[in-house]
């Protein structure tokens, strides 16, 4: 959760300094729901991400430079320059990357379960109110439970779809409301304690993976920061409400239950960071330094390959 909190603080801070971080947005106030899921995963789970989990990709096995290099769209990311921090992909962590049809996720999320079905493992579908309000979404979710596919929706309920309020887009006010009638197991989650997220979704995570179908669980926290910089919050929320929110900040509610607990001290809080802090210094320095894709590069990575088609079309065109 530091490390993602940390990852957000470097990129406002080469925003700040005039250094372009493309599709950056920011994760700040969700790094319980973030942490909470990617533990609850085997490395071979699938992972359908959203551009907000740092910390969700971080548990799941991500390296944090190799995060950084996709931040800022260098070859040393995960699509090597070509996709940015909106494609991060690994095969050997369950990464698949993502689509850039909004909306799309749900279907692959059920393509993903019919295989994962064959070999014990979950699909984690995370996705946002704007997102979670597209028909494909309904079908998969039906396509999942007549299959009893091993299928986790994962409902991020951040209070916002850019600047309408989550109670403005769904009809039964929350995102999971809409499917309580549905033949899944479906809970609302407090989305800012990581133990809470953890439990639930360690829980439906073995739900699945026993076949006994897919489950919708809603986190319920809240986006901190603006939809995206540059994004003039102001004009659909107060600073009130934001400084009341950053009060239940998830990283702080963690510090005081392990410190409080006697689990370890102010010193060793303070040593931790200070790792935490090197190890961002230099996955960042290292991202910076690494080049970006060269324009020889465009072709690669590609599904299609050069005359893969001519025989079947019965012509040579490429």
């Amino acid at each position: 959760m530091l490390t993602s909190r940390g990852i957000d603080d470097r990129c406002q801070r080469l925003l700040a300094s005039g250094v372009r971080v493309p599709n950056y947005h920011s994760g700040v106030g969700q790094e319980a729901m973030s942490v909470g899921v990617g533990l609850s995963a085997q490395s071979n789970d699938y992972l359908l991400f959203t551009y907000r989990d740092f910390g969700m990709l971080l548990a799941k096995g991500i390296d944090l430079s190799v995060l950084a290099g996709d931040l800022l769209l260098r070859t040393s990311g995960g699509s090597h320059g070509h996709g940015g921090i909106m494609h991060v992909v690994s095969a050997d962590h369950g990464v698949v990357g993502r689509n850039s049809i909004f909306g799309s996720r749900f279907g692959i999320a059920v393509g993903l379960g019919l295989a994962a079905a064959r070999e014990q493992q979950v699909v984690i579908c995370p996705f946002g109110e704007a997102e979670g309000t597209r028909g494909p979404l309904y079908e998969a979710l039906n396509l999942a439970c007549l299959l009893q596919l091993p299928v986790i929706f994962v409902a991020e309920n951040n209070g916002f779809s850019i600047s309408s309020r989550t109670e403005r887009l769904y009809a039964a006010g929350g995102m999971s409301g809409m499917f309580r009638a549905a033949p899944l197991p479906v809970a609302v989650v407090d989305g800012n304690d990581v133990a809470a997220v953890y439990h639930a979704c360690a829980a439906a995570v073995e739900f699945a993976r026993a076949g006994l179908g897919p489950v919708f669980l809603e986190m319920k926290t809240y986006r901190i920061d603006p939809h995206i910089p540059g994004d003039d919050d102001s004009r659909y929320r107060s600073p009130e409400e934001v400084e009341v929110w950053r009060q239940r900040d998830p990283i702080g509610v963690c510090e005081r239950r392990i410190t409080q607990s006697g689990f370890a001290s102010p010193v060793d809080w303070a040593e931790l960071k200070a790792g935490i802090d090197t190890d961002l210094d230099k996955a960042f320095d290292g991202a910076l330094h690494s080049r970006g894709p060269d324009i020889a590069s465009l072709y690669e990575h590609l599904y299609y390959q050069k005359g893969m088609w001519s025989n079947r079309s019965g012509g040579g065109h490429e």
